[in-house]
């Protein structure tokens, strides 16, 4: 078995109080959530890493109100099987653009609302069936133009109100800007025609270092709508990126927004069932949390040789293993001398 290859598989957090006898169900005291949730079982650390894979980072590249040459862009990350997220104005699509953004939504892109016309939606003279309008009424309409209603939203030129927001949030998963209350370890790139291929590499290295989701924001490429990158300048900068998969987790801006919420209501169990065979769980308060979660087993003692095989995944490289943990269901670690 090669140990350093990712295989899909199912876990969930937990931790037991003792490695040398069998704990059958017993488990270690309750903690808290992602950051502050880590268990220690015997000589072992258990927690729930804060991206896939246990990345550094995270970036999320996002684009606004749909320009008439999305298909470059859409071109350039599919390229490098990479995916972004778009942000498509629902009454100013053309009937020719639908059909493009349903394909792209199949091959895996996400397409959320930046609202019905771009009007600002920091005006208080908005009645609340203009709002309605704007950020309830887009999304109903862009889900029957492409066979889903978009989860994610932009507030056009991020204005936004205390009326526009309390509905967009009732209506949406996820809301690029602003942040939710309280929440760190975000940052966001305005992308135009003055970014350089060495400020955006720079800024994505800089998420590496300091362990951040790196929102990149752009409008368009090569001279048609708002603020336009260059389409080369972009590419090379995709290609960086590309090459850095191994460190930075490179997703549309639902995914990620996600993950991070579900890490902030969950926590790790881990069970000693034997000497051979570990559980492993993930404990969440959300019940939207269903996509699979990196479990962090980390100890001197997984250093001894033994190789680790599991029910659908196991990566284990020298004192670490990391399994992928879908909330509710159970896996078991097994241990081959």
């Amino acid at each position: 078995m090669n140990l350093h290859h990712i295989v899909n598989w199912t876990v969930v957090l937990g931790i037991c109080a003792t490695l040398n006898t069998g704990c059958g169900g017993g488990t270690s005291g309750a903690c808290s959530a992602g950051a502050d949730c880590q268990q220690e079982v015997g000589a072992y650390n258990v927690s729930l890493a804060q991206y896939p894979g246990n990345r550094l980072a995270a970036v999320s590249y996002t684009f606004d109100d749909g320009s008439r040459n999305s298909d470059r862009i859409i071109g350039l990350f599919d390229g490098y099987g990479l995916k972004a997220t778009f942000f498509v104005i629902a009454g100013l699509t053309g009937e020719p653009q639908w059909s493009m953004w349903k394909t792209a939504l199949g091959n895996g892109h996400e397409i959320g609302s930046h609202s019905f016309t771009h009007t600002l939606l920091d005006n208080d003279k908005l009645t609340d069936q203009e709002l309605a309008y704007e950020i309830v009424d887009s999304k109903v309409f862009i889900g029957t133009k492409i066979g889903l209603e978009p989860e994610v939203f932009a507030f056009p030129g991020n204005k936004y109100n205390s009326k526009s927001l309390v509905l967009a949030r009732e209506n949406y998963s996820a809301i690029r800007f602003p942040f939710e209350q309280g929440e760190t370890g975000r940052n966001i790139l305005y992308l135009g025609a003055t970014s350089t291929v060495t400020s955006m590499n720079a800024a994505l290295d800089a998420a590496v270092e300091s362990g951040i989701w790196l929102t990149v924001a752009g409008h368009s490429v090569d001279g048609a709508g708002y603020s336009p990158v260059g389409s080369e300048v972009l590419r090379a900068h995709i290609s960086y990126a590309a090459s850095r998969r191994d460190k930075i987790w490179i997703e549309t801006f639902g995914k990620v927004a996600k993950y991070r919420r579900c890490w902030s209501a969950s926590r790790p169990q881990l069970i000693i069932v034997n000497n051979s065979e570990w559980r492993v769980d993930v404990i969440t308060t959300r019940p939207d949390c269903t996509s699979a979660m990196t479990v962090l087993i980390q100890g001197g003692g997984l250093n001894s040789g033994r190789k680790a095989r599991a029910t659908r995944a196991v990566r284990q490289i020298s004192n670490e293993i990391l399994v992928d943990v879908v909330p509710g269901q159970s896996g078991q670690i097994y241990f081959e001398n």
